[in-house]
């Protein structure tokens, strides 16, 4: 690279506006990056993870070709994440690197589609799926609610979180969870 060349990204430039870069699960993020001199002959710049989420990869972009005709061009790289099945945004770091320049690092977070969906009971019956699971942001999941000898099933109720119930009164429905949710299903005795 070319005295006093370096890179730069557009996210570093915007970093103070928009915060690191956000990659939704199953969809990509982009950012940009330039030469900030021109530099005398071509200049290959790499794209790689360095630390981090391993589902967090460059999907386009991972070497970059400045000419001494383009240098000043932004080129975009793409980041994308794979499907997982846990409920943590994980994050990686991406750096930008070519023989004789600075390293530019740039910080990714993917935006999880899973949420954390606890389902429990009261005393009286049992419920399916029992305890935490992790579970598809706003996908209906199907919960089930079974009431022991001498007790009936009275409803289903949210005890915390953003959670939709297609039908409280109903044993059987679905939960429409849009973050971490807690749904009981509550029993009474029947034998009065």
């Amino acid at each position: 690279m070319a005295p006093g060349g370096g890179l730069v990204s557009s996210m570093k430039l915007a970093r103070t506006v928009a915060g690191p870069v956000a990659v939704t699960v199953v969809v990509a993020a982009v950012f940009q990056a330039k030469l900030l001199a021109q530099p005398a002959a071509d200049v290959n710049v790499s794209v790689v993870r360095s630390t981090g989420d391993a589902n967090l990869a460059v999907q386009t972009g991972a070497s970059l070709v400045f000419t001494p005709a383009n240098w000043d061009v932004w080129q975009p790289v793409t980041l994308a994440t794979a499907e997982d099945t846990d409920a943590d945004n994980g994050t990686a770091t991406f750096v930008l690197s070519a023989t004789g320049g600075d390293p530019v690092a740039i910080t990714a977070t993917e935006v999880e589609n899973e949420t954390t969906l606890t389902v429990s009971a009261t005393v009286g019956g049992t419920v399916t799926p029992a305890g935490a699971t992790v579970a598809t942001q706003s996908a209906a999941v199907p919960v089930a609610a079974a009431a022991s000898a001498g007790c009936r099933f009275l409803n289903w109720f949210v005890t915390s979180g953003a959670a939709t119930l297609a039908d409280a009164n109903a044993a059987s429905t679905t939960v429409t969870a849009t973050g971490p949710a807690t749904v009981r299903a509550n029993f009474i005795d029947d034998t009065s």
